[in-house]
């Protein structure tokens, strides 16, 4: 269907502020479509006189900023609750950003919350087929919290897992009690980095006001390689104390932070090793010839050899 990209409009379960946009996922969508055209792989439905995506709003900004005015898609009748997962399902295809996931699950939090609130004769078919009789509908009903992780997992189905979700509703009822600085969460990279920095937080009572330039400044040493995961409570600890940081030797800490490099640079190539040798394992490649595995081997052999002369220092 012919439909006017003025017309379009994003899925009513993903808050487009508080979504963060891949610029570069943007440039190459925008690179492709001037070069094969537009390609009709979203879709929509019809609200009013709008149009509702219920995926491709990274497609959707590269149409704008091109000023491509017309497009031809499908579109569909798609309930509220498909909307929803569509849009869950398409956020973990693309992205496990705190950001992303944490206003996944809270987009499916309050559609659950308010389809339970209509009990169970008035709520969504979707939603009554996620327990096994009216007696478990409402006792999910009567929860303080409202709805929580596995009635979520369910909805979400089976692409997510408990702990993204765990950790989300985390964040989001520390935020609600004042603990923590959601923004703060949702700048950082990926889940991981927010699990200890919110060890951090909680440990050392770092005040909500402050959260969010502490993880701005992580943010930006984990973009740089600069600190691992593992380090992120001490260094968060270095931030929220300058005058701590101020007392530590400068050697010791530029040596620190490049250890911390070499550390996190080595669990990538294990895992690059793992990754090679399980491929090879699955098309039975017993043996790999050629110039780039001699010089890997090289570099290897160079890399070990270094390592052990400085663990004997």
């Amino acid at each position: 269907m012919k439909i006017q990209v003025c017309d379009l409009a994003a899925n009513p379960y993903r808050k487009i502020d508080h979504y963060p946009i891949d610029r570069a996922k943007i440039e190459a969508l925008k690179t492709s479509i001037e070069s094969t055209t537009f390609w009709d792989n979203v879709v929509a439905r019809k609200i009013g006189n709008k149009f509702e995506l219920a995926y491709g709003h990274h497609r959707w900004i590269a149409l704008k900023e091109l000023g491509i005015e017309e497009i031809n898609i499908p579109v569909r009748d798609i309930d509220n609750a498909t909307m929803l997962k569509i849009m869950a399902e398409e956020n973990l295809n693309w992205t496990t950003s705190p950001a992303v996931i944490n206003e996944t699950v809270l987009a499916a939090k309050e559609f659950l919350d308010e389809e339970l609130a209509k009990g169970w004769k008035d709520s969504d078919k979707n939603i009554r087929v996620l327990f096994e009789s009216q007696h478990a509908f409402e006792q999910a009903m009567r929860k303080e919290d409202g709805t929580g992780r596995d009635t979520i997992l369910k909805f979400l189905g089976k692409n997510w897992k408990e702990w993204p979700i765990q950790q989300a509703l985390e964040t989001l009822r520390w935020d609600n009690e004042g603990i923590l600085d959601r923004k703060a969460i949702d700048i950082l990279p990926k889940l991981r980095h927010a699990q200890e920095f919110k060890m951090a937080v909680k440990q050392q009572k770092i005040p909500k006001e402050k959260q969010f330039a502490i993880a701005k400044q992580l943010r930006d040493e984990i973009d740089n390689d600069q600190i691992g995961r593992r380090d992120i409570i001490k260094r968060v600890a270095q931030i929220n104390n300058p005058d701590r940081l101020k007392k530590e030797d400068p050697v010791l800490t530029k040596l620190e932070l490049l250890i911390n490099k070499i550390d996190t640079k080595s669990k990538e190539l294990a895992n690059n090793i793992m990754e090679l040798r399980a491929e090879m394992e699955k098309l039975n490649i017993k043996q790999v010839k050629g110039v780039k595995v001699f010089l890997a081997k090289m570099s290897l052999k160079f890399l070990r050899s270094e390592l052990n002369q400085l663990s004997k220092e």
